[in-house]
């Protein structure tokens, strides 16, 4: 798909989140040249994609590496034709997009995938795995130019997307009920050196961005009525670590009233999309024991929750507080940041 086709721009239009986003999609499509998905072929490209996605997300810990995601968008490009692709992969699909401005540069990330939920449910869900935009400091590094492509209501446009290419994917797997929507996957606020103040501060802003755009925080409510994070996302290489983190969800559309609200989710459906997680991948060919590690790790803390919510992401407690109702949230926040209490001090210091 690509948005300098008309028709597609209309109907992208067509799978905004909420009437109210239009004219945020809008003003998007009328800035960027064009949102299309990559051509892997493309080196020039992918290197460029590449690039932009490095920088997006420096840990190693937490994006995947590039020829794995190279290895994948090759096997999409052929799978339509081959029984042991089809086979590898099931009902599941990956797509990158890339938005580019009016000269041509590789300016916007986007990489996710649509995997099949439980036949109960008959339905695909989006799993949103990385989106950014270039900021100042990589135009001016990669490109040699002023000014970000950050704001300009480019994650509606990415948001709408990703809905017309799961719907897409729902119809071809034949899945009745057609798509759940989205989970993805962020950082807790304060999850990030304490050193790092702007890094801090983002935390919290990129979870409003999120709110706003109709997403909350899957969460387990505990017998001792604690709020815990289930989600656990594994090694994603021998080099990295598993990282706790929160696991957003999205749905297909949603009403504006009702954001910064929290709400039940039934358990069993959100324990399925955290199923259609771990299952991905196994399917893409990650590690088999960082995969049952990591998924031990949240199917036991499902099995001792009393009920799931949906939290307005924004509004929860910080890492440092989550923390204190889990020991492996704990470990995790000791191992990479040191002493709790500093690290819960230079928090409230940025939110001051």
């Amino acid at each position: 798909m690509s948005t300098e086709d008309e028709g597609k721009a209309e109907e992208l239009e067509q799978h905004v989140g909420s009437p109210a986003d239009l004219p945020k999609l809008r003003e998007s499509l009328e800035t960027m040249a064009s949102f299309s998905e990559i051509d892997v072929e493309n080196e020039e490209e992918f290197d460029a994609a590449m690039a932009l996605y490095v920088s997006l997300f420096p840990d190693p810990d937490e994006r995947q590496d590039p020829e794995m995601i190279r290895k994948r968008l090759k096997d999409m490009a052929k799978i339509d034709t081959d029984p042991a692709l089809q086979a590898k992969y099931g009902k599941s699909r990956f797509h990158v997009l890339v938005g580019r401005d009016a000269e041509g540069r590789v300016v916007a990330y986007s990489q996710f995938s649509t995997l099949p939920l439980s036949e109960e449910l008959d339905q695909n869900i989006v799993y949103h795995q990385y989106v950014g935009f270039a900021d100042e400091a990589f135009m001016q590094e990669h490109y040699g130019v002023e000014g970000g492509l950050r704001g300009g209501g480019h994650s509606y446009t990415i948001n709408a997307a990703q809905r017309l290419l799961a719907a897409l994917d729902a119809k071809n797997a034949g899945f009745e009920n057609g798509t759940a929507g989205a989970i993805l996957e962020s950082e807790h606020i304060g999850q990030a050196k304490a050193t790092d103040k702007r890094a801090l501060y983002f935390t919290r802003l990129r979870l409003e961005i999120h709110n706003r755009m109709g997403a909350k925080a899957i969460m387990l409510e505990m017998e001792d009525d604690s709020l815990v994070s289930p989600h656990m996302q594994p090694r994603l290489d021998k080099d990295s670590d598993p990282v706790l983190l929160l696991m957003l969800f999205r749905p297909p559309t949603y009403d504006k009233s009702a954001i910064g609200t929290t709400e039940e989710m039934d358990l069993e459906r959100a324990k399925a999309f955290f199923q259609a997680y771990f299952d991905n991948f196994r399917r893409v060919g990650f590690n088999e024991k960082d995969i049952a590690e990591a998924e031990a790790i949240v199917m036991e803390k499902f099995a001792r929750a009393k009920k799931a919510v949906l939290v307005p992401p924004h509004k929860l407690p910080d890492i440092t507080e989550l923390a204190k109702a889990d020991p492996d949230l704990m470990a995790q926040v000791k191992k990479k940041y040191g002493d709790p209490k500093a690290q819960a001090a230079a928090i409230k210091a940025v939110f001051a």
